[in-house]
């Protein structure tokens, strides 16, 4: 039951972060809130490219969640959705940490906090999923 609260609580901040990094690609000016916060404003033709890549990494992380817990396209394709699950948990880990060494204040304040919930999550998602082997005798 917590994994799938947490699949769904993940794939929910997916869902607002993809709707960012859209509206960073049609020109948001919101620069200084990711991508080391080096830009004012609207992203450069780069650093849209590179949210491009975000939109598809983030989608496929919150599908392996919640393929993981039986839901959505990819229930049922437990390697698949396993490896998507331990990459959204490296991911998360290694984004807070990124988000927490910005020199941006506002990407540190907004980024590290949801990086750490997303972690929470996939930790949660990947811990309450295990398969129970029977005892070994």
């Amino acid at each position: 039951m917590l994994a799938r609260v947490a699949a769904v609580t993940a794939a929910g901040i997916d869902l607002l972060i993809v709707l960012f990094q859209i509206a960073l690609i049609a020109g948001a000016p919101w620069g200084q809130l990711t991508q080391g916060g080096y830009a004012e404003g609207a992203l450069p033709v780069a650093g849209r490219a590179f949210a491009a890549v975000s939109v598809l990494v983030i989608v496929a992380f919150a599908l392996g969640q919640l393929g993981r817990v039986g839901w959505g396209p990819l229930r049922g394709r437990r390697r698949l959705s396993t490896g998507l699950t331990w990459a959204a948990l490296i991911y998360s880990l290694l984004g807070f940490g990124m988000n927490l060494a910005s020199p941006s204040s506002l990407e540190r304040a907004v980024w590290a906090p949801v990086c750490l919930i997303l972690a929470a999550c996939a930790a949660m998602v990947l811990a309450g999923t295990q398969r129970r082997r029977p005892n070994a005798k």
